[in-house]
């Protein structure tokens, strides 16, 4: 199923809302994650091999999107990567 880079967007902000492993602690990620129009680089949120691990099951199991980790150290932040997913169909 192809999806827009808005709505690939919005999926991997949530995704990384419930990614049990990530500090969302900073004052405006929360802010950014819940703007369509606002990125937020993948290092903003403490994102290590676990987190992004955690973020390429998400994506599987609740969006049936396959993702790599290696395709977020490609593209890493929301923007970037929802661009690439969006490319790639």
């Amino acid at each position: 199923m192809s999806r827009d880079g808005t709505t690939l967007r919005a999926l991997l902000a949530e995704a990384l809302r419930n990614n049990p492993v990530i500090d969302l602690s900073a004052p405006d990620v929360l802010a950014r994650l819940d703007n369509p129009d606002a990125d937020c680089a993948f290092d903003e949120v403490a994102m290590d091999s676990l987190g992004r691990l955690e973020t390429c099951i998400w994506m599987e199991v609740n969006a049936a999107i396959p993702l790599r980790e290696a395709e977020m150290l490609d593209h890493p932040g929301l923007m970037a990567l929802a661009t690439h997913l969006a490319a790639r169909g």
